[in-house]
This record gives C-alpha cells, sequence and structure tokens, in this order.
C-alpha cells in the first residue's frame, strides 16, 4: 500500500469515527425527544409517592444522609448510587418532578448514545471485513440499532417512571463497563489488551451494581462475548481449559465476585421488604418455570408487536399450567432452544443475541420471584439490546451485498418510517405515565386482571368523595385476589364513610389477617368500636392487639397510635392507672402527642 493510500486510509477513518460520533449525537437526542411528554408527568402512586414524596431521609449530602443511602434497602432494592442522584435532583430544585424526570431523559438519552458506540464494536468484530470496507455503513448501521433499542414503546416503563432511575443508571454504568471490557480484551486473544482499560471496567461494573444489581450476570455476558464476535474462547467447549485460555478465565475471577457479591446484596434487600419474596409454598416451582418460559417469549414478542402494554402485569393468584399462555410458552421455548443450539455454528450472530438475550433476563424470570409483577416492560431494557444489534449486523451486511441505489434509498425510507412510528408510540406511551389515575387505568383497559389497579383506583375515588365507584373497584380487587389486605382496609375506610358499620368492621377484620403491619386496621377497627359502635371491650382489645403488633415488628415499622388508642379505651372504661401510663408513652411521640396530651387533660 502507497503512503497516499495509506492517508486517504487513515482520513476516511478519521471521517467514519467523526460520523459515528455525530450518530451518537442523534440517537441521543432523538430518545430524548421521543420521551419528552414525561416532563410533564408528576410522581405517581406505582412506589414514586412512597420513595419520593414522603421520604426526607435522601433529602441532602450530608455525612448522615449518605450514610443512609449506603445502607438502606426500602422497597427492596440496594441503590445507593441512585439514592445520590436523587438527591442532586432535590438539592438543585426541590420536590419538582420535573427535575426527577429530566434526569431519567438524560440519562436515556446517554445510555442511547453509548449503546450506539458499543455497537460500532460489536458489529465490526462480527463482520469485521464489511466494516472495514463500509466504516461510514457501520456507523450508519449502529446509530440505526441504537433508535431501535432506545426509541421503543417498551422503554417507556424504564424513563418515564421516576422510581425505576435505577435501571437507567445502572444501564448507562454497565455500557461504559462493556465499552472499557472491548477495549481490554482484543479479539482472538488471550491476554489483556489494556489493563488500566480493564479496571475502569470493573470500576463502571462497581458503579453499575450500586445503582441497581441488573449486571450481576456480567461475568456471563463476558463469556458470551468471548466465545463471539470476540473469538477469544474456542467454540468447542472441550478446549477451554487449554493453556491459551487460563488468562481469559482468571481474567473472569473478579467480575464473577463482584456479581455474586451483589446477587447476595439484592437478595438480602429483597428479604428486608418484607412480603416481597414468594415463599415456594406461595409460588411453586412448576410456577416459576412457567413463568420463566413465558417471560422469555414475552420481551420477543412485545419488541416485534408493542402492542397492548400496561405498566403493569400482576402475578396470577394462582398458577395454572394449562393457561394457554404458559403452555404454549414452554412449548415454544422448548422447540425454540434446540434449533438456537444447532445453529450455533452457521448462525453464531442468533446464538450469541439469544444467549446475551437469556443472560439478561435470568436473574428476573421469576426463579427469584419477588415484587407483584409476572414480567414487567423495564426488565427488557438490557436484554432486547442484542437484538438491536442484531438489526444493525443485518442492516450493514445488506448494504454491503447490495449496491444499488433503489434499494439502499427504498431501506432509508422503510427505516425512517419505522422510526417515526416506533417514535409516535413512545410518546403516546408516555401519556400513560402523566398520572396515576391514567397509569391504574391503562392498566384494566389492557385487559390486565389487576387487583393492584383496582385497588389504587378505588382509593383514589374514595379519597375525591366517590365511594359508590371506590367500593366497586375494591371488591373487583378482592375478586381477583381475595386475600389482599389493602383492599380490604380501603374497603373498611369507605364502608365507614356510608355507614354501613358492619360491613367496615368484616373489612377489618378481613384485613388483619394479611397486612403487614396488622395494626393499621385493628387502630381502625378499635376505633370503629370505640367511636361508633359503642363496645368498649372491643375497642380495647383490638387496641391490645394492635400494641402487639407493632412491639413484636420491631423499630422499623413502630408506630405509636395503638398506644393513643388503648390509652383513650382504657380511660373510658374506667381503667385510669393503665390509661394515663399509656397515654404518656404516646406523648412522647410528634405523631401522637397533641391528641395524648388533650385525652391527660393537659
Amino acid at each position: 500500500m502507497t503512503e497516499r493510500n495509506r492517508g486517504d486510509d487513515g482520513a476516511r477513518e478519521r471521517s467514519a469515527r467523526r460520523l459515528g460520533a455525530l450518530v451518537a449525537l442523534l440517537a441521543g437526542a432523538v430518545a430524548f425527544a421521543a420521551f419528552q411528554p414525561a416532563l410533564r408527568a408528576g410522581f405517581l402512586n406505582f412506589d414514586d409517592d412512597f420513595l419520593y414524596v414522603q421520604s426526607a431521609e435522601y433529602r441532602g449530602l450530608d455525612a448522615r444522609r449518605l450514610a443512609w443511602m449506603f445502607t438502606t434497602t426500602r422497597l427492596g432494592h440496594y441503590a445507593p448510587l441512585t439514592w445520590l442522584t436523587a438527591a442532586l435532583d432535590f438539592a438543585m430544585s426541590g420536590l419538582d418532578p420535573r427535575a426527577f424526570h429530566r434526569t431519567n431523559l438524560i440519562l436515556h438519552a446517554s445510555n442511547a448514545a453509548l449503546f450506539c458506540l458499543v455497537a460500532v464494536r460489536l458489529v465490526r468484530e462480527a463482520q469485521p471485513e464489511r466494516a472495514d470496507a463500509h466504516p461510514f455503513a457501520l456507523r450508519i448501521a449502529s446509530g440505526v440499532a441504537a433508535i431501535l433499542f432506545a426509541v421503543h414503546p417498551l422503554r417507556t416503563e424504564s424513563v418515564a417512571w421516576v422510581t425505576e432511575r435505577r435501571g437507567l443508571l445502572g444501564a448507562f454504568f454497565l455500557l461504559l463497563a462493556l465499552l472499557a471490557w472491548l477495549r481490554a480484551c482484543a479479539p482472538r486473544r488471550a491476554e489483556l489488551a489494556s489493563r488500566a482499560w480493564y479496571f475502569a471496567a470493573l470500576l463502571a461494573l462497581t458503579a453499575s451494581l450500586l445503582s441497581k444489581g441488573l449486571g450481576m450476570t456480567f461475568v456471563a455476558t463476558t463469556i458470551a462475548l468471548d466465545v463471539y464476535p470476540l473469538r477469544r474462547l474456542p467454540g468447542r467447549v472441550s478446549a477451554w481449559w487449554k493453556k491459551d485460555f487460563r488468562a481469559v478465565w482468571l481474567q473472569k475471577v473478579p467480575v464473577f465476585l463482584l456479581g455474586a457479591a451483589s446477587a447476595w446484596v439484592s437478595a438480602w434487600a429483597a428479604r428486608s421488604a418484607g412480603n416481597t419474596v414468594r415463599t415456594l409454598e406461595q409460588w411453586g416451582p412448576l410456577a416459576r418455570v412457567g413463568q420463566a418460559g413465558y417471560g422469555l417469549l414475552f420481551y420477543v414478542q412485545k419488541t416485534l408487536w408493542p402492542a397492548g402494554l400496561a405498566p403493569l402485569h400482576e402475578l396470577p393468584y394462582r398458577y395454572d399450567a394449562v393457561e394457554p399462555r404458559f403452555l404454549a410458552s414452554l412449548v415454544a421455548v422448548a422447540v425454540l432452544l434446540p434449533i438456537l443450539f444447532r445453529l450455533r455454528r452457521s448462525m453464531p450472530w442468533l446464538a450469541a443475541a439469544a444467549a446475551g438475550y437469556g443472560i439478561a433476563l435470568a436473574p428476573v424470570l421469576g426463579f427469584a420471584q419477588a415484587g407483584p409483577q409476572l414480567v414487567a416492560d423495564r426488565y427488557s431494557y438490557v436484554a432486547c439490546m442484542p437484538w438491536a444489534l442484531v438489526a444493525g449486523g443485518a442492516l450493514l451486511l445488506a448494504w454491503s451485498r447490495v449496491r444499488g441505489t433503489i434499494f439502499r434509498a427504498a431501506t432509508a425510507a422503510v427505516l425512517i418510517a419505522l422510526s417515526a412510528l416506533l417514535f409516535a408510540l413512545c410518546r403516546k406511551q408516555t401519556e400513560v405515565w402523566h398520572d396515576s389515575r391514567a397509569l391504574w387505568t391503562r392498566v384494566l383497559e389492557a385487559g390486565e386482571p389487576s387487583s393492584i389497579a383496582h385497588n389504587n383506583l378505588g382509593a383514589m375515588d374514595g379519597a375525591d368523595g366517590r365511594y359508590e365507584t371506590a367500593i366497586e373497584h375494591l371488591q373487583a380487587a378482592l375478586a381477583i385476589r381475595p386475600g389482599e389486605g389493602r383492599a380490604w382496609f380501603n374497603l373498611g375506610l369507605f364502608y365507614t364513610a356510608e355507614d354501613r358499620l358492619a360491613e367496615a368492621e368484616r373489612a377489618y377484620r378481613e384485613a388483619r389477617k394479611t397486612m403487614t403491619p396488622a395494626a393499621d386496621p385493628l387502630v381502625n377497627l378499635g376505633n370503629l368500636y370505640l367511636n361508633r359502635l359503642n363496645r368498649i371491650d372491643d375497642a380495647v382489645a383490638a387496641f391490645r392487639e394492635a400494641v402487639a403488633d407493632v412491639e413484636s415488628a420491631g423499630p422499623r415499622r413502630f408506630s405509636p397510635l395503638p398506644y393513643l388508642g388503648l390509652g383513650v379505651a382504657l380511660e373510658r372504661k374506667g381503667e385510669t392507672a393503665e390509661a394515663r401510663r399509656t397515654l404518656e408513652f404516646a406523648a412522647q411521640f410528634p405523631e401522637t402527642r397533641e391528641r395524648a396530651l388533650q385525652a391527660l387533660g393537659r
């Protein structure tokens, strides 16, 4: 090659890199614009209110609050860096939901740009000859992959829900870790190409795991990449233990340890949230296998045809193994897995994408079920990235094989039309997350049988004084899930407001069976006996049971309200000495001090 040719190739590569940077920025900008309606949304009664509106612990950057961020497992998640970003939002804008949504949008736009850069490297390694021959097409194909990933209605839950900030931040650092890993590990070479980039990858992975534990399977992802497209490991498992590949396995040890630590912390955090984790008695092994099969197909199906998206896909009250959606999913997975295995040599890109998809989904397929969801759109955020890479690779392949102007123009027109359609669907889906009523109404409109949606809509109707429709929603919630304590509790509130006192008594008694803490319905039951039914002995019994419940629950769930109620009831019963002791105790707490002192005559 002459000096002039080398100079031309160098200039061409520099131009391609500049194009790649512009395409990445464009992908980020389009991703931001697609979900821009989220800036008009508020905090939702879907964890947002509890995490950000009612909580004050994160509102500051002093040592005490930072210590809380790095030790709390609120709502079953350990995410200190996510709490730190919320503290920064609050420090700059107070409790303005626009600020919190803006940060989510910026993170998603950044992820789109980073994914574009990841796509350039992975598509190049999958098709090195075509990438070298068509460097501009490589960047455009990677940009298309980024758009297909970032501008898709399946991303809406991750972007428009403030609570899912942890997933966006975790993905941001995970993409940085992957970029650094690809620089540290050169294709077809067992030794590290750069120790600096290797340690940068470990640092970024640590930050990702401190944002959300979605990177706990990163070690498996790196193994899959080492097989294809990096080809740092042989295609045959029997050859993996050869001397040349021992270095590759040693590189995985720190990654494995970080992932294992994150898995342990995530399990601990989930267990700390009370009734979040389902036991095998509640959700058996067969149900978990059926849920996993359903989940594996669900996200692919919704990627190809994003119709009927819902903010919540609630776990069934009971698992039915012959229900068509579960049975068909298991059959499909059983058929597809052997086919993918047989195609691993002739179509390694497909096998690698499927492996990456399964690896990313593994922690959330239901084998360790936590939360009320059967599947969740947010779980597709990282898991569906491999399918976007396949689309980008297919575009580069088509570009290199078919050189006709008409074909390229037609391809460009189809891609622009598809992007415009996805863009419009994203904006429409984002409106679903505008407010709590729109959110829960959409769950029911999508045909999801959801006790949670009915319960929340009932609570909102009751708060607005529409007791008749509130009771209808709550009865519908209990028809789906008869043991839903919160629905029974709300039903007791609205029956009381309607003077249907016998029904209110029954509702509170049902609520105490399953609600945690049980003190809440017991206090309301005691007040019902004391103030409306004039059954003093029953009131004292209910308040005593509530006191026992808060004393057994530990300091994290302590409430002085049962002591206040018990003191007042004892006073009316004439047991003055015990009443005064109980009221003196209740007077020590801000939320009950005024009423306790009033009862004491002070």
